[in-house]
């Protein structure tokens, strides 16, 4: 007896797909594979497959969201989000049905690719867990590995004040001191990645860590910059963003954030080329999940040359 392959089918999210999914089984039994940064302390089940989908029902949203059949039943949906650059995309969200996951993720992963090469995009970048069953996928599709981090976690951290000589408010002007910095801490493998110019790089940083909500600071020693600090606050939950270099006083600096934030729960990711294990946990943030960053980089179309009519 021969088995049938399933009919699987990939096209661009319409408003009836969510009405099919929600009518058919309330979004249970789907979760996230994608963790953007703004998006790790949320949940990665179904109640987040119904909001990711009602956001990508506004028109502006519509071409970067994909869905896909398999024998005409919903199993898959992907969507990309636009980072700082217009030219710079990131996967926040790859939500699947449990079951053949494999034959799902990489026809939604091929297609993203594909229009966002068509977009003009240059890079996609995405983020999944280190033992996410969606690798072997997504290296399929032609995506790399380039950065491994950590999330750390802060329940109800300690509240300390701290005197933090020579930290100021980040300055409009500050942009090309803080690109050394973290060209001056970046293995070369990530700033191919994520740029090797101050242009590059600013396109590539998130959009919501570097938007007007995230409040940053600066630490200047002998006219150098030895660390920066952002911090941001959605509903109960607090951010944390730390670059620093090694003598900087790393603990310092997480408590001056989490007594500016008086949040109940404090997240940071921390990328494997920064030391700060020891701060930290001298801070009482806890390791609680480990994930590997992969890009895709992808070819700039230059427009075909033609002869044309010469003018009279």
């Amino acid at each position: 007896m021969t088995t049938r392959t399933p009919a699987i089918t990939v096209r661009p999210l319409r408003p009836t797909d969510f009405v099919s999914l929600m009518g058919r089984t309330g979004g249970v039994g789907w979760w996230n594979g994608a963790k953007p940064s703004g998006r790790l302390g949320g949940d990665s089940s179904g109640s987040a497959l119904v909001a990711s989908l009602l956001e990508r029902l506004l028109p502006l949203e519509r071409r970067s969201a994909w869905v896909c059949y398999e024998d005409g039943e919903l199993r898959g949906f992907i969507a990309a989000r636009q980072r700082t650059g217009r030219t710079v995309w990131e996967v926040d969200s790859l939500l699947l049905a449990d079951g053949n996951m494999d034959e799902v993720s990489w026809p939604l992963l091929e297609s993203l690719t594909e229009e966002a090469g068509a977009q003009g995009v240059v890079k996609v970048f995405l983020r999944l867990s280190e033992d996410s069953v969606l690798l072997p996928a997504a290296r399929r599709v032609g995506y790399t590995p380039y950065l491994r981090e950590t999330l750390f976690a802060a329940v109800h951290p300690p509240i300390v004040d701290v005197e933090l000589p020579g930290l100021e408010p980040r300055k409009r002007g500050d942009a090309l001191d803080l690109y050394r910095l973290y060209a001056s801490m970046a293995p070369v493998r990530v700033r191919q990645a994520e740029g090797l110019t101050l242009q590059e790089w600013q396109d590539t940083r998130d959009r919501k860590a570097s938007g007007p909500r995230a409040r940053q600071w600066v630490l200047r020693s002998e006219n150098s910059v030895q660390a920066w600090l952002a911090i941001q606050k959605e509903r109960r939950t607090g951010f944390i963003d730390l670059l620093a270099v090694p003598t900087a006083p790393t603990t310092d600096l997480i408590r001056f954030g989490l007594e500016k934030l008086r949040c109940q729960i404090v997240l940071c990711l921390v990328p494997e080329y920064l030391s700060l294990h020891a701060a930290m946990e001298d801070s009482e943030f806890t390791p609680v999940a480990r994930y590997v960053s992969l890009l895709k980089p992808l070819a700039v179309r230059v427009p075909q040359a033609r002869l044309v009519p010469a003018s009279a």
